[in-house]
């Protein structure tokens, strides 16, 4: 062990008390290196020591010149103790509570088939191109997914293999998209030679524009997809409509009486393809109303509920019977 570690842990163990409380290590310039807390700190002090190498309380008593530490009434107070000393000083070993996890930024991959995804913090080395910092994590993961699927970029992991339209090769076979975007056509599909290089980089140039405040191409594509959608959305409506009013006309055509009306068949769909033959079982088939087997009492049979497409008996059916009932015969 290193002469400086042995000096702090013979310090450690004559000073240190199992209570709760906070303890910090310094560097040699005096800065604070780390701060923790515990139930029991001089129980946490000793495991540093018996660290393995490369772990990282081995490393922060490699860098200490110095430790000390300070007692709380409880576990509660030294964790607020804890969380007030990191956000003051970032300590350089302290990565829970230094970072501020509600902002994040855009990465946009320099890879052969770049990708836009959401990360923590930028990094360094120029491998990506980042936008940001962004507030709402969540809400900056559904901005990429929207961007991704109206511009057809991949999001598959980067050890994914490519192969674009222009590659050329060796033995020449027809593959399927690797994911469900790419078979709903939401991806280019590069994996499976569905764009070439420069398709695949015009779209990735699109996203750079729209990113930077460059072009609003991915929101005229949503506008033009929205649109259409209405448009569909209106036609099949109208289409529901007339074929409702067709079935009521001949609902109204083929009962033969007032009383052999069906009022379930009024506003239902599914009576429009077969009308008469409801009409027929609403009425008995000769246009006049069925009797029921308890005499003063009309209600709908069997036959006219499977006709009718209902489970129920008709409303203006069970109205018209109990505001007129047919004497016995």
């Amino acid at each position: 062990m290193d002469p400086r570690a042995a000096t702090l842990l013979s310090h450690v163990r004559a000073s240190a008390e199992n209570r709760p409380g906070v303890y910090r290590f310094f560097g040699p310039a005096g800065e604070l290196l780390y701060v923790g807390k515990s139930v029991r700190v001089r129980t946490r002090l000793l495991s540093y020591f018996r660290a393995d190498e490369g772990e990282k309380a081995w490393e922060i008593v490699a860098q200490a010149h110095q430790v000390e530490w300070e007692y709380t009434a409880s576990e509660f107070a030294a964790l607020l103790h804890e969380f007030r000393l990191i956000k003051s000083h970032r300590p350089l070993y302290n990565v829970e509570h230094k970072r501020d996890r509600s902002h994040c930024f855009l990465q946009l991959t320099r890879e052969a088939v770049p990708r836009l995804r959401v990360v923590g913090q930028p990094g360094g080395g120029g491998s990506a191109e980042y936008f940001g910092p962004f507030h709402g994590r969540h809400t900056m993961a559904d901005v990429v997914r929207a961007v991704n699927d109206l511009l057809e970029l991949r999001d598959c992991p980067s050890e994914t293999p490519m192969r674009l339209a222009d590659q050329l090769p060796l033995f020449p076979m027809k593959d399927d998209p690797r994911c469900m975007r790419g078979q709903t056509a939401r991806c280019l599909s590069p994996c499976a030679s569905g764009c070439t290089t420069a398709e695949y980089l015009a779209q990735v140039a699109l996203a750079r524009a729209f990113l930077n405040g460059e072009s609003d191409r991915p929101l005229v594509i949503l506008r033009e997809r929205m649109a259409m959608a209405a448009r569909r959305s209106s036609s099949s409506t109208r289409r529901s409509c007339a074929t409702a009013r067709s079935g009521w006309r001949t609902c109204r055509r083929g009962s033969s009486s007032w009383g052999a009306r069906c009022g379930g068949c009024r506003w239902s769909t599914r009576c429009a393809g077969t009308a008469a033959r409801t009409a027929r079982t609403c009425s008995g088939g000769d246009g006049s109303a069925r009797r029921s087997p308890r005499p003063g009492h009309w209600r709908s049979t069997r036959r006219w509920t499977r006709g009718c497409g209902t489970s129920s008996p008709c409303r203006s059916r069970r109205r018209w019977a109990s505001a007129r009932r047919r004497p016995r015969s």
